[in-house]
């Protein structure tokens, strides 16, 4: 899947907003608090036509009564166009979906709430608990959410207890390969997803492994390095039934301030490997520090987002 253009009018800190995205590594760059977050929720909410925490919670902007979310995407050579519409429920104090419908090559495909939200799950194979797992690649993905994901993707919730532990086992095979690619000179460290789905990296130490601590950005590497596993499992093994060209972008929200050039050629390194498998699109959210320049570079877009601290709204630029 491939977002190309999103279209939102009144979600949170955005009055109107049209970006259009003909890019497979986009580069959205911005000061903490300036509204990147909310503009890649929205991604979200015109998917699955609820914010990311629930639908109690509004992101419809203070002084709007409607907000509205377009969104066009490309799907394995099909066309789908997505058009919601909210208003605020006066006494629950929560936005509500009032108008929902899909189009695909500019014909209808499902019209209603409901109809919209079963055609986008048969669509692109995922509900909104997976996407929102599996999507967002940040510093502080729990246990539970990394479980979550492993089985939404392998279905493996469904399988015996040796049959999960046959599938931690092949994870780690390929974190490992993927690790040597990344790093080919350094076999003093290997990576482990444990049976309680924590992901650690080890240092080895003679006949002894040390447990080596992890800063926010090592943490975003190695949660990116495991959507890497994942995707090669998927793409070498015909009975996982999710097809990675219906795969939504990947976002990385990770802190790359004062990274060493080093770690940010890992990175790239990696987006680069994921893109081969068969991801159309990645974007990565940057705090706009200079170690960012080696992603930049290699960026087919970069997005500037800016909040006037005056009313508190924020626009996106092109850069």
């Amino acid at each position: 899947m491939r977002l190309k253009q999103l279209h939102m009018e009144n979600i949170r800190c955005y009055r109107s907003l049209d970006i259009t995205f003909e890019s497979s590594l986009a580069i959205v760059r911005g000061k903490c608090g300036s509204g990147k977050s909310s503009f890649f929720e929205t991604f979200f909410i015109g998917l699955f036509g609820k914010s990311t925490s629930g639908t109690s919670i509004s992101f419809i902007r203070h002084d709007a009564k409607k907000a509205i979310v377009s969104l066009e995407l490309e799907l394995n050579s099909q066309i789908i166009k997505i058009k919601r519409v909210f208003e605020m429920d006066g006494n629950a104090g929560c936005p509500v979906n009032i108008k929902s419908s899909i189009h695909i090559n500019n014909k209808m495909y499902a019209d209603g709430n409901i109809q919209t939200n079963n055609a986008i799950c048969s669509l692109i194979n995922i509900d909104d608990e997976l996407f929102n797992n599996w999507v967002y690649i940040h510093k502080n993905e729990s246990n539970e959410v990394r479980k979550r994901m492993i089985e939404g993707l392998l279905w493996s919730n469904k399988i015996n207890e040796e049959g999960c532990m046959l599938n931690i086992n092949i994870i780690n095979l390929h974190l490992n390969k993927i690790f040597s690619m990344i790093n080919p000179n350094d076999t003093n460290h290997y990576l482990e997803l444990d049976t309680d789905y924590n992901l650690l990296l080890y240092e080895k130490d003679g006949e002894s492994n040390k447990l080596k601590p992890l800063s926010n950005a090592n943490r975003v590497i190695l949660n990116t390095m495991l959507r890497c596993a994942l995707l090669k499992m998927l793409s070498t093994d015909s009975k996982w039934t999710l097809s990675i060209s219906s795969l939504p972008p990947l976002i990385v929200d990770g802190p790359f301030m004062f990274l060493p050039k080093s770690r940010i050629e890992e990175f790239a390194k990696l987006i680069d490997i994921i893109r081969d498998i068969g991801i159309n699109q990645v974007m990565v959210v940057s705090s706009g520090d200079s170690s960012d320049i080696l992603l930049n570079d290699s960026a087919d877009l970069v997005l500037e987002v800016v909040m006037d601290p005056t009313t508190l709204l924020s626009k996106i630029f092109y850069k």
